[in-house]
C-alpha cells in the first residue's frame, strides 16, 4: 500500500501513521486526546449501519448456505465484515465509547485481532453468530438506522462538539 503526492513517488509513511498516545478502552489509539467531531461520529456510525445491513444480507441467505462448501467467499466476506466493524468501533472517539458504556468495546477489539491475525483460529460458526446476533445487537445498542444511507441521529451529549 502506498500513498501518493504531487512532490514525488508514492511513500508508505504518508499512508500509515505511527500510533499516537497510550491505549484506549477499545485497545487502539487513544482517541480521547483529539477534539470530538460529531460529523465524523455520524459518518462512522453510518459506516457501521452499512456493515450491519451487509451482515444481515449474508444472514438472510441462511445458515446452510453460509456453511456450504461453495460459500467460501461468503465466509471470507463475513470475516472481513467483522474486521471492518471492529476497526470502525476502535476509531470511535472515547466520548462515544463512554456514552455507550454497555457495548463490550474490548471484546470487539479482541474479535478483530483474532479475525485479522489468527486466521487459523477463526471458527465459521462463531463468525455466523457474530453476524447473526452480535452485529444486530451492536446496531440496536448504538441506535443505528435500519437502512444504510438513512440519517444517523446522535443522542444528546454527542450531537455537539
Amino acid at each position: 500500500m502506498t500513498g501518493t503526492s504531487d512532490d514525488g513517488p508514492p511513500r508508505f509513511e504518508r499512508v500509515v501513521r505511527p500510533p499516537s498516545g497510550a491505549g484506549s478502552k477499545a485497545g487502539g489509539a487513544d482517541h480521547t486526546r483529539r477534539p470530538y467531531d460529531p460529523e465524523q461520529t455520524r459518518r462512522r456510525l453510518g459506516d457501521l449501519a452499512r456493515f450491519a445491513a451487509q451482515s444481515a444480507e449474508i444472514v438472510a441467505a441462511g445458515h446452510a448456505a453460509f456453511h456450504s462448501e461453495r460459500a467460501w467467499m461468503t465466509r471470507a466476506a463475513a470475516t472481513y465484515l467483522i474486521i471492518e466493524v471492529a476497526t470502525v468501533c476502535e476509531k470511535l472517539h472515547g466520548r462515544v465509547r463512554d456514552h455507550f458504556s454497555e457495548v463490550p468495546w474490548r471484546r470487539i477489539a479482541g474479535m478483530r485481532n483474532i479475525a485479522a491475525h489468527a486466521y487459523d483460529e477463526v471458527n465459521d460458526e462463531v463468525v455466523w453468530d457474530v453476524l447473526a446476533v452480535f452485529v444486530p445487537q451492536l446496531a440496536r445498542d448504538l441506535s443505528l438506522p435500519a437502512r444504510p444511507g438513512d440519517q444517523v441521529v446522535l443522542p444528546p451529549g454527542l450531537d455537539t462538539a
